[in-house]
């Protein structure tokens, strides 16, 4: 190309997004409609997208903290409690701990007759409930919220006075009766050290995955006998055996919100720019060229459809703060592809309508116009 060709198509190529850039401003191009129609269907279906998707984690959160997930080896004095909690470390266990009845026979003299059970467990083993108040960390008793609620709703800080004198507690922790087994309804867990021997072993498995709860077995103390008992439960089974999370998000019904999205993008760019035909048409009868008319369309579009989809992000940002406050994140991620396709659906439109706009047709579009 000479230098005086390559001049030329710069200062057309200039020409054509001056003109874009005036019609934008100046409301020609209808950009005001096109944002608006994108940004208004796009943050709705996404909003509706992001309901379905809350529904679908609210489960999976509530399958979790049910105990749906957690897994448990019983074997009355045969778990090998630094072997339990050795678990932790492979890969898709959450949390492993053990516990045993404590040896000691402790009483509450403010609740003589109330069978509060004094549960012995290792380090991790508060990994594996739901700490209400108080940290599940600390040196100190952990008190089920039933028997803080009997004493008087006792709380971190606060000292239970047992037989054997006051011991300081540490925290609450909820443990409902939903259907779970009922070993910790009643109960205070006393910190223990992870060496010698347990009566459970409690497994969290995230995604859940009844298959895992075989590598219980490898908590079993190496001197067991044989004829001891040993059994392998899900903690919880009301809410089902399992939750498959990803088949429920594959198959949610609002899968096809990005389809939707490209396909009204697509007919609302074609009618915003075949609604212009009379208008192409006889730009074209005046001598401008296909090329520079796609072009000059293409980047009004282009133009609307950037801003429609930064107020659409920004707009289904806010939707996924309330709606899923503990994922926003992900929320967010998958939504985006409803104004991403949308605004790609609308570019394609807008071009396939300037494409059949014919010079040909001057006439009929004039005979057409409102």
């Amino acid at each position: 190309m000479r230098p005086d060709d390559r001049s030329g198509c710069i200062l057309r190529l200039s020409s054509i997004f001056s003109e874009a850039v005036r019609n934008v401003a100046s409301g020609t191009s209808k950009t005001a409609a096109l944002v608006a129609a994108l940004f208004a269907f796009c943050l709705t279906l996404g909003a509706l997208d992001c309901v379905v998707t809350a529904d679908i984690l609210n489960a999976a959160d509530k399958f979790r903290a049910s105990g749906g997930a957690t897994y448990v080896l019983s074997a009355q004095d045969s778990v090998d409690g630094a072997a339990c909690e050795r678990l932790s470390s492979t890969e898709g266990v959450v949390a492993a701990g053990a516990f045993r009845k404590s040896e000691e026979d402790y009483e509450i003299p403010a609740l003589p007759s109330s069978g509060v059970s004094f549960i012995e467990v290792t380090p991790r083993f508060s990994e594996l409930i739901s700490v209400t108040t108080g940290s599940a960390n600390a040196d100190g008793l952990l008190l089920s919220d039933s028997v803080s609620s009997s004493l008087g709703a006792l709380i971190a800080g606060d000292f239970l006075h047992t037989s054997d004198g006051p011991a300081l507690i540490t925290g609450t922790f909820s443990y409902p009766n939903d259907g779970r087994a009922p070993s910790l309804e009643n109960a205070v867990l006393v910190p223990a050290s992870n060496i010698g021997r347990f009566d459970e072993c409690w497994m969290t498995v995230w995604p859940p995955d009844p298959s895992a709860a075989r590598l219980l077995n490898a908590a079993i103390a190496a001197s067991t006998a044989a004829e001891t008992r040993v059994t392998v439960q899900q903690l919880n089974v009301r809410l089902g055996e399992s939750f498959d999370g990803a088949v429920a998000f594959e198959s949610r019904r609002t899968m096809k919100a990005p389809l939707a999205g490209l396909g009204f993008g697509a007919l609302v760019g074609f009618l915003s720019i075949r609604s212009r035909r009379l208008e192409l048409a006889s730009a074209r009868h005046c001598g401008v060229s296909v090329f520079d008319q796609l072009a000059h369309l293409l980047i009004e579009t282009t133009a609307g459809c950037v801003l429609a989809l930064s107020l659409t992000v920004s707009g289904l940002w806010i939707v996924a703060l309330v709606i899923v406050p503990d994922h926003p994140g992900f929320a967010v991620a998958e939504l985006v592809r409803i104004p991403l396709l949308g605004v790609v659906g609308a570019v394609a439109g807008s071009g396939m309508a300037t494409l059949i706009s014919r010079e040909r047709h001057l006439f009929r579009y004039f005979k057409q116009r409102n």
